[in-house]
């Protein structure tokens, strides 16, 4: 068996318009796979390799803030496979936050 660590944050560390996007995804372009629940997202990290090498410039392409974009290399630097965005959420100090 294998155990993943995974980043609890708070959804308003991206914007509403990345929610927006994350939401509407049925969108092949989009280069992470989301899965959407009541009240947020979980979402599968790439190695900061991949991150650097193609995927933060697809999401950025995809519409993606560069915000989300630092709030994945960020959670991908601190050893995490999953991010959970969730309303209730924690906080990370290093990053911003938006109110919406």
């Amino acid at each position: 068996m294998d155990i993943y660590k995974y980043a609890d944050v708070s959804t308003g560390h991206m914007k509403q318009e990345d929610s927006e996007l994350l939401h509407d995804l049925g969108d092949a372009r989009f280069p992470m796979s989301v899965a959407e629940y009541e009240h947020g997202f979980f979402i599968p990290l790439p190695t900061l390799e991949d991150f650097h090498d193609h995927v933060k410039a697809d999401l950025l392409k995809a519409g993606m803030s560069d915000a989300f974009c630092n709030l994945c290399e960020h959670c991908i630097k601190a050893g995490c496979f999953v991010i959970r965005l969730d309303t209730d959420g924690g906080d990370i100090e290093e990053l911003p936050k938006f109110d919406w």
